[in-house]
């Protein structure tokens, strides 16, 4: 998961992190765990620049 936050971190371009999210989605959701993955959209997921 490190390396899928590293990635989404330094995206190049809004596409790329789009990708890289959707990685991280899809591992955040794991075991129908959803608590990692709904703070990152509620703190994080509107500050990314590019």
């Amino acid at each position: 998961m490190k390396h899928t936050i590293t990635n989404m971190t330094y995206a190049r371009t809004p596409d790329a992190y789009t990708s890289h999210r959707d990685e991280f989605k899809s591992l955040a959701h794991r075991g129908d765990r959803t608590e990692l993955w709904d703070y990152f959209v509620k703190n994080w997921d509107e500050c990314c620049e590019m």
